[in-house]
């Protein structure tokens, strides 16, 4: 899902049924209006929406702790008119899984394939929803959108900490093999800031951030956006603290079995976007990797076993 956070929205037609994908659009649109409890609500009803969905105002606030009046008001906050909006809105939500769901099990079923129990297993169960919720959410006009944004920045900076900090270093590493313009920043021992000091409205940054989200991923995320330098964002959340910064955000599915948040949702999707860039670029992409591809051969990057 894609959207621009720094042209002003507004709270939705507060009479529309709720639209496919509404409910995480809305809580992105909103979540730095929120109050604290309320992001910490809206968190909880995108990560269980079939709770809502499957039960009644005083049923949900009951299952969750929280007073009815909360999810009241949480539903005008992200612009329904009532409860039974949100509810409509969150089995949409549910729906949507579900079907993830049966079209995977559709698919074992045709195989004749039996469900693996075990550690591997359930790492791979839990990677192919998050890939099959990345499918049904990221559109082809969506990675078209990223790939122009890559292909008109002079410079791109990556940002990432705490877990993100290795696919950042992935990233620039294809990124800088493709185009040749591009770093990751906070190495060498420099803050991540210093990546983006001297960037302007002509570069692009890069940020990816899920929870425990980084504060110094949040200090860069503002410093770019008071530089006035073009932000996309992948992360969690609609109430992430760097979404409702961003120029395009996608908010990805980052559940699993492990201790912290998955990020195969985002590997797929920055290599999808990286290979839309790629073909919009043609034979100049091609040429930089030919070149570098050259260098490194000549310099001895490459085992060989001549060598």
């Amino acid at each position: 899902m894609t959207t621009n956070r720094r042209r002003p929205s507004g709270s939705g037609d507060q009479g529309a049924e709720p639209d496919a994908g509404g409910l995480q659009r809305r809580v992105l649109e909103t979540g730095a209006r929120l109050a604290p409890r309320l992001r910490q609500l809206a968190d909880r009803i995108l990560t269980e929406p079939q709770v809502v969905a499957d039960s009644s105002l005083r049923a949900a606030a009951g299952r969750w702790g929280i007073a009815p009046a909360g999810l009241s008001r949480l539903a005008r906050a992200l612009g329904y008119p009532d409860y039974a909006a949100l509810r409509r809105a969150c089995r949409q939500e549910a729906d949507l899984r579900e079907q993830v769901f049966a079209s995977r099990a559709r698919a074992a079923s045709h195989r004749g394939a039996r469900r693996r129990s075990g550690v591997l297993a359930e790492h791979v169960e839990a990677a192919q929803l998050n890939l099959a919720l990345l499918g049904e959410r990221v559109s082809e006009a969506d990675l078209e959108r990223t790939a122009t944004l890559m292909l008109r920045a002079g410079r791109v900076v990556l940002v990432g900490a705490l877990s993100s900090a290795a696919l950042i270093d992935y990233f620039a590493y294809l990124g800088t093999l493709v185009f040749g313009n591009w770093q990751a920043a906070g190495r060498s021992g420099s803050p991540l800031a210093a990546g983006i000091a001297e960037l302007s409205a002509r570069d692009l940054v890069i940020l990816v951030s899920t929870r425990p989200y980084a504060q110094a991923s949040v200090d860069a995320a503002r410093q770019a956006v008071e530089r006035g330098v073009p932000l996309l964002v992948f992360t969690d959340l609609p109430t992430s603290p760097v979404a409702d910064m961003a120029d395009v955000v996608f908010c990805l599915p980052s559940d699993g079995p492990n201790l912290l948040s998955s990020h195969v949702a985002p590997l797929v999707l920055f290599e999808a976007s990286m290979a839309a860039a790629m073909r919009k670029a043609g034979r100049r992409a091609l040429a930089h990797v030919e070149r570098l591809e050259r260098a490194y051969r000549q310099a001895g990057v490459y085992w060989s076993e001549r060598g």
